[in-house]
């Protein structure tokens, strides 16, 4: 919870490398037992908690709706998500979970919880 509290100012890339620290280890000290459900549950969490990490980044509307639409969101996409009065767990569960993929986080550097251990676990 600490490295994705969102009232932490410090970068994505320093952020993503401090989480990737703790799945290793984590990882790698429980590679024996049979956990596979568990780590996805905690994946998709850990997923919503860094979209909620970027939402609060943007913190401005227009930014928000010019990142938005630079992730592909259509115009009345962008508006509806940007204007929003929701809280930015709300979004991050919402909206925001289908244009921030797994997939861009991957590319971002974030390691996966079941990938990792998938490869740790087969020996």
């Amino acid at each position: 919870h600490e490295l994705t509290i969102r009232s932490k100012s410090i970068s994505m890339e320093s952020r993503i490398a401090k989480i990737n620290s703790v799945i290793r280890g984590w990882v790698n000290y429980f590679r024996i037992c049979e956990m596979k459900t568990v780590l996805r549950t905690i994946d998709k969490w850990l997923r919503v908690r860094i979209r909620m990490c970027i939402w609060k980044q943007w913190k401005t509307i227009q930014k928000r709706r010019r990142a938005l639409m630079i992730l592909g969101a259509p115009r009345w996409l962008a508006e509806g998500l940007s204007n929003s009065r929701k809280g930015c767990m709300a979004i991050a569960k919402g909206g925001l979970g289908s244009l921030i993929s797994a997939k861009i986080l991957k590319l971002k550097g974030l390691l996966s919880l079941t990938d990792h251990y998938q490869e740790v676990h087969s020996y």
